[in-house]
């Protein structure tokens, strides 16, 4: 049975997640496919899976075709066979286009294919270590129980129950965070509270270290050696993946079900390495995949576009002032150089791509965070304590010192490299704007970070700075790769063996300690949250039998492990329970809360309680055996129903 259920999951993943896109970027790239590396494959086919799949369902809910397993796999089936024939047309397009013209050559990709066998030894083996230590933390919570998944499988469980996408009513969901989910349960059968949503998380959590492998190895490639650069490449791998696997945005965000930032932290560097490479090799092809990673990240998270649209206007910005001063303010070859790097984006497919799809936004289905107060939420003065600000210290132990450290060593020496090529070895005419564009890349990728933590009211942030610093995390990686490896090179090339092999150990060393710091911070009792999650889910079957129409049912949020799942269990709407939040959440200064959902448990015989009661029409309590329920053990009020080591649940006589 277990086995069954596997194939069927298998099936399911390969059938959302590998074949749309899989069809999807030979229809993009057509002839030039087969030129990129494994690793970009595996990435652009993984994503492109997730945009060909949004689109498809969103556009499939707009015509009323029900959501269900048949339609999916017709359209998948429909869209990969288009995408073939879109392959076929524009290989042989390609093929008579070159008999005519005997002259032109084509684009060659530098790649990563030239991986020799050690090589690719270290990165299997860099693989391995990642999995063991990201799974080993996230196994503690494969039944799922965390609030932020629970409150997302909710929607997600409603497209395959109700067969059509959610109308949500608030912007703090996307469609995009439910979508890939909906259809894995639609094709796989599997249910909800099961390790599927977690094992999908982590699966796009790994596929987001191999986007920035790619990224950082496209950014080195432009001013260092082709050797170096694939050591900037693991060494990112190695940072962000192993180094740094608990810490947020990594596998912290996987656990906790924080589906936006996962998904967002695969595409902010997909969408830069579309940019980079549709600049170095003037294609069209990678322009269209930039626009295809925008679109994903419009439907999936508006935090991570919010980020990303910040940090493309600073690379903007920094790379005109770049080229400025490369140009010796030449206008006319500022502008020549300009337009030769932009002229790719503005295809004849490229725009029909764009305009497609601003129909889309504004006609088929507009992002539920597109209106006035969504926006002015977060563009605006910052109105609260935790939007004003972080102090670097703040910002150096989200980031990792040893992290922090050495991307400032990357900094230093990239922004050496731009100076001696413009300013000091005379090669003003041969300085390449790919290359120019590289060396921005990750300094205003960081720089914007950083500016949006520490000084938000300069840009007028008005979101949480907390939530913004983890974004930092990404280009402080790539800066700190190529920081050690010039550090280390440096070293090899001018001292002895010894002394570099004790710098190595040294550097490493350290990295692993502080990499490693907060794992034993994030350490918990898998077995025991195992069990009280379990005993949660079990009093919940037994009050869904308890229920009936009109009744409300109150539950305890601060204490009762994973009680945000019981909504999967009634799906009586996603405001079914009630829930007694956190205390300090009913203290707004800027804004009056409601109190009922804590007085009803805090104090239920009292006259404001029973009137809550009253007014609520709650029936049923759901709270942790041992955790406040002595009033309603000693009222004549309220009879125990049903009780376990962890979970009791009263009712109102």
């Amino acid at each position: 049975m277990i086995m069954f259920a596997l194939a069927k999951f298998y099936i399911a993943l390969a059938l959302i997640l590998m074949f749309p896109g899989f069809f999807l970027a030979r229809a993009v790239f057509a002839g030039k496919y087969n030129d990129l590396s494994v690793f970009e494959k595996a990435v652009i086919v993984f994503s492109f899976s997730i945009v060909a799949v949004d689109f498809l369902i969103i556009s499939a809910n707009f015509f009323s075709i029900p959501l269900v397993r048949i339609t999916i796999v017709l359209m998948i089936v429909f869209f990969c066979a288009v995408c073939a024939f879109v392959y076929k047309r524009r290989c042989l397009h390609g093929k008579q286009a070159n008999e005519l013209d005997k002259t032109k050559t084509n684009i060659s990709f530098t790649t990563l294919k030239n991986v020799s066998y050690r090589q690719m030894l270290l990165f299997l083996t860099i693989l391995f270590l990642i999995l063991i230590v990201r799974s080993g933390y996230v196994v503690g919570g494969i039944m799922p129980q965390t609030t932020d998944l629970g409150h997302h499988m909710y929607w997600a469980k409603d497209i395959v129950q109700t067969g059509a996408l959610p109308s949500y009513g608030m912007p703090d969901f996307i469609i995009g965070e439910h979508i890939i989910f909906a259809t894995i349960a639609i094709i796989s059968g599997l249910p909800f509270v099961s390790a599927m949503p977690v094992l999908v998380l982590f699966l796009i959590n790994i596929f987001s270290l191999f986007s920035m492998l790619i990224l950082a190895y496209r950014i080195g490639e432009n001013f260092l050696s082709s050797a170096d650069a694939k050591k900037v490449a693991f060494l990112t791998f190695l940072i962000s993946g192993l180094f740094y696997a608990i810490s947020s945005p990594q596998t912290k965000f996987v656990s906790g079900g924080v589906i936006g930032n996962v998904v967002g932290n695969l595409f902010i560097p997909l969408t830069l390495y579309f940019f980079l490479m549709t600049i170095k090799n003037r294609d069209k092809n990678f322009a269209m995949g930039f626009v295809l990673s925008i679109a994903a990240l419009v439907y999936t998270h508006h935090l991570s576009l919010f980020i990303f649209v910040y940090v493309f206007i600073g690379l903007l910005l920094f790379s005109v002032v770049s080229l400025l001063l490369v140009s010796r303010l030449n206008l006319r070859k500022f502008f020549n150089t300009l337009y030769f790097s932009v002229k790719p984006f503005f295809g004849g497919r490229n725009i029909l791509l764009l305009f497609v799809f601003v129909l889309f936004v504004l006609f088929v289905h507009p992002p539920s965070y597109l209106n006035p107060s969504a926006i002015d939420t977060a563009v605006g003065v910052p109105v609260k304590a935790t939007r004003t600000g972080l102090a670097l210290d703040s910002i150096v132990k989200n980031t990792g010192p040893w992290r922090f450290f050495y991307s400032v060593i990357g900094i230093v020496i990239v922004l050496g490299v731009f100076a001696l090529k413009v300013f000091v070895d005379g090669s003003r005419k041969k300085f390449p704007s790919e290359t120019l564009l590289s060396i921005m890349l990750p300094i205003s990728w960081m720089t914007m970070i950083l500016l949006m933590s520490a000084y938000p009211s300069l840009l007028r942030v008005d979101i949480p700075s907390n939530r913004i610093v983890s974004y930092i995390t990404f280009p402080a990686t790539i800066l700190s790769a190529i920081g050690i490896v010039y550090v280390l090179s440096f070293a090899q090339k001018n001292y002895t063996k010894q002394i570099f092999t004790v710098l190595f150990l040294v550097i490493f060393g350290t990295g692993f300690l502080s990499g490693f710091s907060d794992v034993s911070d994030s350490a918990r009792d898998s077995q025991s949250n195992f069990r009280e999650v379990k005993q949660t889910y079990f009093a919940t079957e037994h009050l869904t039998g308890l229920v009936e129409d009109e009744e409300m049912v109150l539950k305890d949020h601060i204490y009762l492990s994973g009680d945000t799942w019981i909504k999967l269990f009634f799906m009586n709407g996603y405001k079914f329970p009630l829930s007694r939040s956190h205390l300090k959440r009913y203290n707004d200064p800027n804004s009056k809360r409601e109190t009922c959902t804590r007085d009803m448990i805090a104090i239920p015989d009292s006259e404001i309680g029973m009137d809550c009661f009253e007014r609520t029409n709650v029936r049923y309590i759901m709270l942790e055996n041992g955790s406040e329920n002595y009033q309603f053990d000693v009222s004549d009020n309220f009879s125990r129903v049903y009780a376990s080591d962890s979970a009791v649940i009263y009712m109102k006589n």
